[in-house]
């Protein structure tokens, strides 16, 4: 990942004409057409092994009658969530050291259920880095959850910014400019 945006900028600005890109002394349309395609790309459903991330946390067993199925986190570079699962402790008396997948949903009710969980979800995110996972039942015992999650796209700011995908999958987001490049340039073949 050393690919700067003013490189792709300078190759795409060939294709329509050296049609400036940067407009009136600022960095637009560019740095909006950059953040548009990465967001793109960065975003669901797409998943990237180059963009992985994990946050693990325990979940404790219900000891009273109230539900206990959120746990917030502090996760500052959180996007959304690819897979999870779950660990029984070592120390447990039954499947010491098993694991068991937990498969993501995009929305979890509260339930008074209780029992080993096997979906989860983001409850909530209050956009300042802690994310509310939700298990679909309150645990019956102590267990280790780990969430595998794609990180949040963090908008370029700059020509100079280095894009955040690497080499090999440069022509994904030079692609993407382009189109946009001829979009800007009303040229007929944005499609």
């Amino acid at each position: 990942m050393s690919t700067q945006l003013i490189s792709v900028v300078q190759w795409a600005r060939r294709f329509i004409s050296n049609m400036f890109l940067f407009v009136d002394g600022s960095i637009e349309p560019a740095l909006t057409n950059a953040n548009i395609i990465l967001g793109t790309i960065l975003g669901p459903p797409f998943t990237w092994e180059w963009n992985r991330n994990t946050t693990s946390f325990t979940c404790s067993q219900t000891t009273s009658t109230a539900p206990n199925t959120d746990y917030l986190e502090a996760v500052e570079d959180f996007g959304f969530i690819g897979s999870g699962h779950l660990l029984i402790p070592s120390t447990a008396t039954a499947e010491p050291g098993k694991i068991y997948q937990l498969q993501p949903r995009r929305c979890i009710e509260v339930t008074s259920d209780s029992g080993r969980p096997d979906k989860i979800s983001v409850c909530l995110d209050d956009q300042s880095g802690n994310i509310t996972f939700r298990l679909n039942m309150s645990p019956d015992a102590l267990y280790t959850i780990t969430v595998t999650y794609q990180k949040a796209f963090v908008p370029l700011t700059q020509a100079a910014s280095v894009l955040p995908i690497p080499d090999k999958l440069l022509h994904i987001f030079r692609y993407g400019f382009l189109a946009m490049a001829f979009l800007y340039n009303q040229d007929k073949r944005f499609t």
